[in-house]
């Protein structure tokens, strides 16, 4: 399809198919009994380095004091797409009013805050740089394609530091964290996925999506009207780009929770004959 502006550049959203993969690498999780000293490391690099303490009327304690019992175990389970699963535990005994303390930085390449679970297996509140959400409760690395998520905890804080480093503080009777390898590539099923093609951009994405305007039922016309309009009213103000979403291929129905058996994902439908 040809615009008559072309100063805009034009995205269209495609659908791709998954398929299971091979075992995920699996990190190591260190994590010293007497003094509290936690590491994690994921192919080759410290992801997750701190001390765990005991919080007890306003005063940190060791974990290996008298007075109280932290248990620690650790499990992996794996998916039957091959997606695996580390799960580390960390319980105190003792104290109603006590209370674990973790503090340390964790770090990634592209890595950001953000809610890799939320009931819904996507990562939330990441559209553009750093996200700051008092709701986030872990952590995503783009270049390393791996997830935290931390349960069980009262709370949680990440405070970015410098590049891709940032400190961490959880406290609770209970801290849980789930490390989840190849997050896209195996959790999510997005195979194709290759972290090492994206990186987290320094500037907001600034654009026009089709699907906000006409939802499926948009034509070739109605793209190149918006895509004209916006370079001579907009382009001015910072935006960038044109996205084409659903409604312009071969069987696209609307329905966004079914795939038509003649959908073809290759082809443009009536609605775009160019």
């Amino acid at each position: 399809m040809r615009l008559k502006s072309k100063i805009l550049s034009v995205f269209v959203i495609p659908l791709f198919l998954t398929f299971p993969g091979f075992l995920s690498a699996q990190a190591d999780i260190t994590f010293d009994e007497q003094t509290g000293n936690l590491t994690v490391s994921y192919n080759g690099q410290s992801i997750i380095t701190g001390v765990l303490k005991i919080s007890y009327n306003n005063t940190y304690f060791p974990i290996n004091s008298p007075d109280f019992t932290v248990s620690f175990s650790e499990n992996s389970t794996t998916t039957p797409s091959g997606a695996l699963i580390q799960e580390a535990n960390f319980i105190l005994s003792g104290a109603d009013s006590a209370s674990l303390y973790f503090e340390g930085t964790i770090q990634g390449d592209d890595a950001l805050p953000c809610s890799p679970e939320n009931g819904s297996g996507k990562i939330i509140r990441t559209i553009s740089g750093f996200s700051r959400n008092l709701l986030n409760d872990g952590f995503y690395s783009r270049g390393g394609d791996w997830a935290i998520l931390f349960k069980t905890v009262d709370w949680i804080t990440f405070d970015h530091r410098e590049n891709n480093s940032f400190s961490l503080k959880a406290s609770g009777r209970e801290i849980t964290f789930q490390l989840k390898p190849e997050y896209y590539k195996k959790h999510l099923g997005r195979s194709y996925f290759n972290p090492n093609e994206f990186s987290i951009r320094d500037e907001t994405v600034a654009g026009w999506i089709s699907w906000k305007a006409y939802g499926p039922y948009l034509t070739e016309d109605d793209v190149k009207h918006a895509a004209d309009w916006c370079a001579e009213n907009l382009k001015n103000y910072g935006l960038e780009y044109i996205i084409i979403d659903d409604g312009w291929f071969v069987g696209s129905n609307g329905m966004l929770h079914t795939v038509p058996a003649d959908v073809d994902w290759t082809k443009g439908n009536s609605r775009f004959p160019s």
